[in-house]
C-alpha cells in the first residue's frame, strides 16, 4: 500500500505483469491503467477515489475495468470512458 495522487494506493502489480501506460487526470479525477500480464493479455482500467472511513485518504477503486487485445484498444477504450461521466 502506498499514496499516489492523494489516494491509498493497492494495485502494486503482481509477478509477471507490466505497466504499459498510466495516466492521472485531474478533471475528472481518475487514474486510466493499462497492465500486460505474463500471458500477454492487455487489461485496461479507469479508476477514481472513494472516501473510506477508516482511511485518513481516499482510495483509489476501480470503475471500469476490460480485457482488450491490443494497445490501440486500450486507448479506445480510455477514449470512450472518458466522454462518458461518472
Amino acid at each position: 500500500m502506498e499514496e499516489k495522487h492523494g489516494g491509498i494506493w493497492m494495485f502494486a502489480p503482481i509477478a509477471g505483469e507490466v505497466v504499459v501506460s498510466e495516466h492521472y487526470r485531474a478533471e475528472p479525477e481518475r487514474l486510466e491503467r493499462i497492465v500486460q500480464h505474463a500471458d500477454g493479455t492487455l487489461q485496461v482500467a479507469v479508476l477514481h477515489k472513494v472516501v473510506d472511513p477508516q482511511w485518513r485518504l481516499p482510495v483509489w477503486s476501480v470503475l471500469t475495468l476490460a480485457r482488450v487485445a491490443s494497445v490501440t484498444d486500450a486507448e479506445r477504450h480510455l477514449a470512450a470512458s472518458a466522454v462518458r461521466q461518472y
